[in-house]
């Protein structure tokens, strides 16, 4: 759990249009501060604006890959992701670069999806595609994606492996609402990775 705290500074790393950094950026406030960084304009532009919006004068964003991004070493006390980390396509070289910018007592946060059997969001519609097509080319075990990070194993040994200690594999379920009408869910899946790679155009 992440527990941020007033007067720490803290990098949301795939922030997308901003939504965590939002969230966070209150708790941390009047001193602290939050940096939401992420690969696409749009969605950084978006989060700017909703910062602006909402009086956020401690949120920024700016435009990177955590990979490689110039981060401040020990700039940060907390580093967190939500569903960011696993499309890394070099996560040691990342998770160096994200180590390198956390103070000693720092802390790394996130939330990546387990395997794919797990996730009845996407085993439903895919079961059914199935019946249909054949079963596509999934790629490499372990290679960048949603299920790269499924494996607590493989978590472990890439935390540790760039110096990162006391490292715990928590798992979490929660159910997922995709859309609030079928219309809405059926637009969502078929803007999935899942759906191009069943059935693409």
């Amino acid at each position: 759990m992440l527990s941020a705290r007033p007067g720490e500074h803290v990098l949301d790393v795939g922030c997308g249009s901003g939504a965590l950094a939002l969230a966070i950026g209150p708790l941390v406030a009047p001193d602290g501060s939050v940096l939401g960084l992420d690969i696409s304009r749009p969605m950084l532009a978006n989060a700017t604006i909703r910062a602006r919006a909402a009086g956020l004068d401690n949120v920024s964003f700016e435009r990177g890959d955590a990979q490689i991004h110039g981060l401040p070493e020990a700039g940060f006390d907390a580093i967190v992701s939500r569903f960011g980390v696993m499309f890394f396509d070099d996560p040691n070289a990342a998770f160096a670069n994200l180590a390198r910018s956390l103070r000693p007592d720092g802390r790394l946060v996130f939330a990546c999806w387990q395997d794919l059997v797990a996730n009845e969001w996407l085993m439903v519609p895919a079961s059914a595609a199935l019946t249909y097509v054949p079963m596509p080319d999934l790629g490499e075990p372990g290679g960048p994606g949603p299920f790269s990070l499924a494996e607590p194993e493989r978590i472990r040994s890439l935390l540790g492996g760039v110096g990162l200690t006391d490292v715990s594999v928590d798992d979490f379920r929660y159910p997922m609402l995709m859309g609030t009408t079928v219309d809405d869910t059926v637009t969502f899946m078929q803007s999935t990775d899942m759906a191009t790679t069943l059935l693409p155009m």
